[in-house]
């Protein structure tokens, strides 16, 4: 197995986390700490990770290596074009999940947000109408989801095959456990990152 990755410096080397893999990794862009939160919704060095890909590919096809599959794996949002794409070789991209409008009850709310943020309403025009976007995908041989509304969410992209299939959960679901005298009463444990747009208030 091949890994291709950006490394940030000061965490511990993925040649070591993947000691069984071969790996090439790049610096990844440093951010200053104010554009963090840019930095993780827009992923701006995206594009030069693509570039630095596609180089690295072209070359070693050049030097007559081939791979049987190759997988985009990250970022998991469906924003970016695929760096595999007229590369001769097949791919398979995701899961891929996000990109749902905001409900219109929270639309005041949104208002707040920054800029970047607020661009996310282009995601519907980009799925219909970016053509590297759209080409990169419909050439997929296939295209995991996290859930089946990303089929809805990305209708307008073509697309060979896909299907539902998120990469998390149990081998076995443990028995029910009732922890409450009330019945029908529930206390919730929300684990994630904690935005209005999710619906946590």
């Amino acid at each position: 197995m091949t890994v291709l990755a950006f490394e940030r410096q000061g965490q511990r080397p993925l040649r070591e986390q993947l000691p069984d893999a071969r790996v090439i990794t790049w610096p990844e862009p440093r951010v200053p700490s104010r554009f963090e939160r840019l930095n993780a919704m827009m992923k701006p060095a995206m594009f030069g990770f693509t570039s630095k890909i596609r180089e690295w590919l072209r070359s070693v096809q050049h030097d007559g290596e081939r791979f049987d599959l190759a997988h985009f794996l990250l970022p998991s949002s469906p924003r970016y074009p695929v760096p595999f794409y007229r590369l001769g070789l097949p791919y398979i991209v995701g899961p891929v999940g996000g990109a749902l409008p905001n409900p219109p009850g929270f639309k005041s709310e949104m208002e707040a947000d920054s800029w970047f943020v607020r661009l996310r309403a282009l995601d519907g025009l980009r799925f219909a109408h970016d053509p590297w976007l759209r080409r990169s995908y419909g050439a997929a041989d296939m295209v995991l989801f996290v859930a089946p509304y990303m089929r809805d969410v990305m209708q307008d992209v073509p697309m060979r095959r896909h299907r539902a299939f998120l990469g998390l959960g149990l081998d076995e679901v443990p028995d029910k456990v009732e922890r409450h005298a009330v019945a029908h009463e529930m206390e919730l444990l929300h684990v994630g990152r904690a935005v209005r747009s999710k619906g946590l208030r």
